[in-house]
């Protein structure tokens, strides 16, 4: 009787902290692609917004071979903003 009560009593403590570990893995927001130089293949797009964890504006890149997006912080405003 003791093990099923510390396998249902720690349970979801583990699974929470598996979740929080795994948190910023499965992030899509926290991508490491971040940068200044653009890779080849990628073509500007007109979506501009401010990043929600870092707040910093952000220009997006769109690689139209596969679907990927890039994304480029912009540090001074262009002539239209």
């Amino acid at each position: 009787m003791d093990s099923f009560f510390y396998f249902f009593a720690f349970t979801p403590i583990l699974i929470i902290l598996g979740a929080l570990l795994l948190q910023p893995l499965l992030d899509r927001r926290a991508d490491f692609q971040d940068g200044d130089k653009i890779p080849p293949g990628y073509e500007e797009t007109n979506e501009i917004f401010i990043d929600p964890i870092s707040k910093e504006r952000k220009q997006v890149y769109y690689n139209s071979k596969n679907g990927d997006r890039y994304y480029r912080v912009i540090t001074k405003p262009r002539k239209d903003d």
